[in-house]
């Protein structure tokens, strides 16, 4: 007995990308703040640093290769 599979890889591949891109966008990340230079923690996209209150916009550059 046999079982074969037919898997559209590109599918699969699309929805692997879509997995990862939204679990990278959904942490936070250690950055220095461009105003004061402090290490902060923040999430994608505007934020305020938490020691001098300006604005940090942080945006990730996702690409997949292959």
């Amino acid at each position: 007995m046999s079982v074969k599979f037919k898997i559209d890889e590109r599918k699969l591949m699309r929805e692997v990308q879509k997995q990862a891109t939204s679990k990278l966008n959904s942490q936070t990340y250690e950055v220095e703040c461009p105003h004061c230079h402090s290490k902060i923690r923040v999430p994608v996209g505007k934020s305020l640093c938490s020691i001098c209150h300006n604005e940090i916009n942080l945006n990730l550059d996702i690409t997949f290769e292959g």
